[in-house]
């Protein structure tokens, strides 16, 4: 079955990286963990739900995070992983949450600054 994917998905970052994002893409990293102790190999990592990336921006960076907008009519979405999980916020309130992951590097006309 074909995965459905949004029109955007949104990806946080922080404030310094924005310019030379907008500039040259989002590239893929490896993270060397994240809370909840995953470890991801060289993806962008990106949510469906710009709130839900901004109460995780605030969370991780606050007062130093950009949410980006990416629009996924300029991506090939054959690179998209979808995964669904649940998060856990420190608040203690449970979401659901639809995460992709994307195994290239995202090209700047893609990309917007929220």
């Amino acid at each position: 079955m074909k995965q459905k994917v949004p029109e955007y998905l949104y990806h946080v970052t922080k404030k310094r990286n924005i310019s030379s994002i907008l500039r040259t893409g989002l590239k893929p990293e490896f993270r060397k963990g994240i809370p909840g102790g995953r470890r991801i190999p060289d993806v962008v990592e990106l949510d469906s739900d710009a709130g839900r990336m901004l109460e995780f921006a605030q969370e991780e960076y606050p007062n130093d995070y950009k949410v980006l907008s990416i629009n996924t009519s300029k991506i090939d979405k054959r690179k998209l992983k979808k995964s669904n999980f649940y998060t856990v916020h420190s608040g203690g309130r449970k979401e659901f949450s639809t995460w992709f992951t994307y195994r290239d590097k995202i090209p700047p006309e893609a990309i917007r600054s929220l």
